[in-house]
C-alpha cells in the first residue's frame, strides 16, 4: 500500500442514463484529490451517450455491448489491473455522486485503518439527511466521529480497492450479469483475510435502493 501519490483508475459503468451519467462524471472532475484518470465503460448505451462520450476529451471509453454491471465493472476493473500505473480502483455506477472530498478520505482513512477494500458512506442523493439503504437519519457530526465503520459496507457505489486485493482474487464475474456481482466479489475480498468497511467521511449520493438488505454486515 503506498501511502502518497496513489495514481488511481475511477470506473463508471453506464448504460442509456446520459442525464445521469454527465451528473456523475461533473461529480468526479471536481475531487479535491486529483490523481486519478476517469474510465467510463458504456454497456451499448443507444441514448446518445455513446456519442457523448466520443467527444470527451478527459475521459478513457470503452464502448462493448450490454453485458449488464457485472460485465462493466469486470472491463473496468481488467483495464485498471492491466495498466500498471494504477494502485487502486474506485468503482461506481452512473447514477451515483460523489462528494468532492470522497476519494481524498477514502485513500486517507483507508491508509489509516490498512483497509484494502472499502466504500464510502451512502447517503440519500434526494434527501440527504438520510442514509440510502436503511433510510435512516445521517448524522453527519456522530458518523465523521467514527470515522471507519468496520465490517459494513454497500459495495459498488464509491467502493475502493487496492490492486493487491484484485491480484490475490482476481476479477469481478462478468457472467451475473447485473444481479449478486458486489456481493460475492465482497464475499471472495472477506474469505481472502481482507478486512472491509466503510469510510464514514467519504460520501457518496446514490437514488434509494428498492431491493433489500442493501448493505453486507
Amino acid at each position: 500500500m503506498r501511502k502518497e501519490n496513489l495514481m488511481v483508475a475511477a470506473v463508471v459503468v453506464t448504460y442509456n442514463r446520459l442525464d445521469y451519467l454527465q451528473e456523475c462524471l461533473a461529480s468526479l472532475r471536481t475531487q479535491s484529490y486529483k490523481n486519478y484518470d476517469i474510465i467510463v465503460v458504456n454497456n451499448g448505451s443507444t441514448d446518445g451517450t455513446s456519442e457523448y462520450l466520443n467527444k470527451q476529451t478527459d475521459l478513457i471509453v470503452i464502448h462493448q455491448e450490454n453485458i449488464g454491471g457485472a460485465g462493466g465493472f469486470y472491463s473496468g476493473m481488467k483495464y485498471m489491473h492491466e495498466h500498471k500505473k494504477y494502485d487502486a480502483l474506485w468503482m461506481m455506477d452512473d447514477d451515483g455522486l460523489a462528494d468532492p472530498e470522497q476519494l481524498a478520505n477514502l485513500i486517507t482513512y483507508s491508509q489509516k485503518y490498512k483497509i484494502f477494500y472499502c466504500n464510502a458512506l451512502v447517503v440519500n442523493r434526494t434527501d440527504r439527511t438520510k442514509l440510502c439503504a436503511s433510510g435512516a437519519f445521517y448524522d453527519k457530526k456522530s458518523m465523521d466521529a467514527q470515522e471507519f465503520i468496520f465490517d459494513t459496507m454497500m459495495p459498488f457505489n464509491g467502493t475502493f480497492c487496492y490492486r493487491q486485493v484484485i491480484d490475490k482474487i482476481g476479477y469481478i464475474k462478468k457472467e451475473m450479469f447485473i444481479w449478486g456481482d458486489e456481493r460475492e466479489y465482497l464475499l471472495r475480498v472477506k474469505s481472502n483475510g481482507f478486512k472491509i468497511g466503510t469510510v464514514t467521511k467519504a460520501i457518496h449520493y446514490h437514488p434509494v435502493f428498492k431491493g433489500k438488505g442493501a448493505f453486507v454486515i
